[in-house]
């Protein structure tokens, strides 16, 4: 055994330094994994191009509630016509295309409703409803329980 000038022994020095260079790896991977875990649960990854929606959920953006429902585009059309008419409400106008349809309408006070809907899937529809220029969040989340009901 060979014993350098501060008394530990040359083999034993690279040894250590060997064993801390691996002790990084282990550690720079972790923290890596961590980073791309939180991306992966706020929902900022996706996978090519696509965007992909979670069908049932839902929030209130821009004075308007809006919902992925876990329904096709018709029956979603169909349940948002028959609510409007369930709840006494004044349909205006129905624009209906292939991929999507507006439901225009009158609320109880002369504010006006519009039901925005878009197909998804197959079986997933993504519904907008505002009620007044503004924005009634009571009175649309009312329009959206209905809608559901008829579901």
């Amino acid at each position: 055994m060979i014993l350098s000038a501060s008394g530990f022994c040359e083999k034993g020095v690279n040894v250590k330094k060997s064993k801390s260079r691996l002790m990084i790896i282990p550690v720079i991977v972790g923290i890596l994994f961590l980073f791309s875990l939180s991306f992966i649960l706020s929902g900022c990854a996706t996978t090519g191009t696509v965007v992909t929606r979670t069908p049932e959920t839902s929030g209130w953006v821009d004075g308007k509630v809006s919902k992925d429902v876990d329904a096709s585009f018709s029956k979603v059309v169909q349940a948002a016509t028959l609510a409007l008419e369930a709840l006494h409400l004044n349909i205006t106008k129905i624009d209906i295309g292939e991929d999507a349809a507006q439901i225009f309408g009158e609320y109880v006070d002369a504010r006006t409703i519009w039901i925005d809907l878009w197909r998804i899937s197959e079986r997933s529809t993504h519904l907008e409803i505002r009620v007044s220029v503004k924005g009634n969040k009571e009175a649309s989340c009312r329009i959206l329980e209905k809608i559901q009901s008829f579901l």
